[in-house]
């Protein structure tokens, strides 16, 4: 989860409504179940417009409407080329991934918050990583692709909610940057049932 794309009317947190839909240039797709749980076995990949801004997979074929035949960018287009690791077993999946999880913060000695594997799971840590907020967080659904990917400046948009203090969060990771972390509100749902955002990491113990 690196961000996402909303359609035309997506009500945010702000009361703002998303005026028209974002797009993808959906180059290819990736047939593997990737470690997901909702029975997605088809992942379409390529350039991420919106927010986001970058090169993505997205979570199945159902998601989008087809506009038309070309692309908006030249970007994403020789796809992806690291070889994902989400099985239970531990095995590579038949996916590959244009960056590893080491763009993702692995210090922990910096941060305990951070992975040593870049993500926390089920199969690197037993598990998301546990935390709790410590003041209010307004979370958002992008940071833009530089900064999730790795240590670039951070764009926070789209307003998702606002986490109370003394609430338990549960961490996926933290940007290389260390200013945000990818996380969900546990037991609860953001706008539009939306659950993971990225939240400021000032505001998590």
């Amino acid at each position: 989860m690196v961000g996402y794309l909303f359609g035309q009317d997506f009500a945010f947190a702000d009361g703002s409504v998303k005026p028209g839909p974002d797009h993808m240039d959906i180059r290819d797709t990736g047939d593997a179940t990737a470690g997901n749980t909702e029975g997605i076995d088809r992942w379409p990949w390529g350039y991420a417009g919106g927010s986001f801004d970058g090169c993505a997979y997205a979570y199945g074929t159902s998601k989008f409407a087809f506009e038309h035949g070309g692309f908006t960018s030249g970007s994403c287009a020789g796809g992806p080329n690291v070889i994902g690791s989400s099985n239970a077993d531990g095995r590579p999946d038949q996916l590959n991934w244009w960056h590893s999880e080491n763009v993702f913060c692995t210090d922990t000695a910096a941060d305990a918050l951070c992975s040593p594997w870049g993500v926390w799971s089920e199969n690197k840590g037993g598990g998301l990583k546990v935390t709790s907020s410590i003041t209010s967080c307004t979370v958002y659904g992008n940071i833009g692709a530089a900064a999730a990917y790795g240590s670039g400046a951070a764009v926070p948009a789209h307003p998702l909610g606002t986490v109370p203090p003394g609430q338990q969060v549960d961490v996926r990771y933290v940007a290389k940057s260390r200013q945000w972390v990818m996380a969900k509100w546990n037991g609860q749902r953001l706008a539009g049932g939306i659950a993971w955002a990225f939240f400021p990491r000032n505001c998590l113990a």
